[in-house]
């Protein structure tokens, strides 16, 4: 049985603040890097499914 999923993303990668890692007053702080512009940062959202009112438990209809 195939689960249809539809995967939506408003998530647009940022440049670090001007102060650098000093600026941040919120953590933890998710970072990616990309070949062309280097360290980028990410909200919270785009990268823990908990932060918009998901769970990290499996589902039962998952197999291992």
């Amino acid at each position: 049985e195939n689960l249809e999923l539809e995967y939506l993303s408003t998530c647009t990668p940022g440049p670090l603040p001007r102060g650098g890692f000093g600026d941040f007053t919120n953590f933890p702080v998710y970072l990616m890097y990309d070949q062309e512009k280097g360290l980028l940062v990410l909200d919270a959202e785009c990268v823990d499914c908990m932060a918009l009112g998901g769970t990290n438990i499996k589902p039962d209809f998952w197999p291992y």
